[in-house]
């Protein structure tokens, strides 16, 4: 559970620029959330790392 609840942080704080992130990429959010997934009864879990996918095939929004 600790493992996953770094993946979904770590999305977090990608998806607000990724000031403290250093290296670690929505490639590695995907690889950390994929091994901590566990039984995921419900899929919610299978649900975040197709929405990590998601939002990293996004273009760049441009802000004015």
């Amino acid at each position: 559970d600790a493992r996953f609840a770094a993946a979904v942080a770590g999305f977090g704080q990608l998806l607000r620029g990724g000031k403290y992130t250093s290296s670690f990429s929505y490639d590695d959010v995907i690889t950390l959330a994929s091994g901590a997934k566990g039984q995921d009864v419900f899929g919610l879990r299978s649900e975040f790392i197709n929405l990590v996918r998601l939002a990293k095939n996004l273009p760049a929004i441009r802000r004015p």
